[in-house]
């Protein structure tokens, strides 16, 4: 994908679609609330922009060895998804826990994202002799997307929370989560 506008638009419906990383600033935004959920926000575009970047060095030097350890990364995605959706299902990050969902958290999922791979393998333009000028504007409309989808998860459980679009307990997003996590542990697991 070469041209801006079309590189924009693909990045942006990836990442408005429901995945590990949204599932968990949506359940941010509606038991922490929105200013505490932000910072999330940074969690998720450097978990992007590391892995992004990883999965395109390591590809031009390892490009044999990728399809061998396809399923040990697939297993090891789902398994911490699978973890993490059984940590939202009890309640682990309720607001009255004293854990919440940490930059740390969020972090690790989008480094294991599955989206991740998807951006890197066949929406970002590069090739491994390009000068990285030249993937420069790309990386910067990603990382500006990454930032205004993820602020649109958060900010939708923030009203969810607040009770302005429909009021929902925080348990039922939690359980509604974790089962959203659960399932795209299994779909890693299929594939």
């Amino acid at each position: 994908m070469t041209d801006l506008p079309s590189f924009f638009f693909a990045v942006l419906l990836l990442l408005l679609v429901p995945g590990p990383t949204n599932t968990l600033l949506l359940t941010a935004g509606a038991t922490q609330g929105l200013r505490r959920a932000l910072p999330l926000l940074a969690a998720e575009a450097l978990g992007y922009l590391v892995t992004i970047h990883l999965l395109l060095v390591l590809t031009g030097l390892v490009i044999a060895q990728v399809a061998a350890i396809k399923p040990a990364i697939q297993i090891t995605c789902a398994l911490y998804l699978l973890y993490l959706a059984w940590e939202i299902w009890r309640g682990s990050f309720a607001p009255q826990s004293a854990r919440v969902i940490s930059f740390h958290t969020v972090l690790i999922t989008t480094l294991l994202n599955p989206k991740a791979f998807i951006l890197a393998f066949a929406i970002v333009p590069y090739t491994h002799t390009s000068d990285w000028r030249f993937d420069l504007p790309y990386f910067l409309i990603m990382q500006f997307t990454i930032v205004s989808a993820g602020f649109s998860w958060v900010a939708l459980g923030a009203l969810i929370r607040s009770g302005k679009i429909a009021h929902v307990p925080a348990a039922l997003i939690q359980r509604r989560g974790a089962i959203a996590l659960a399932l795209f542990a299994g779909l890693l697991i299929v594939r």
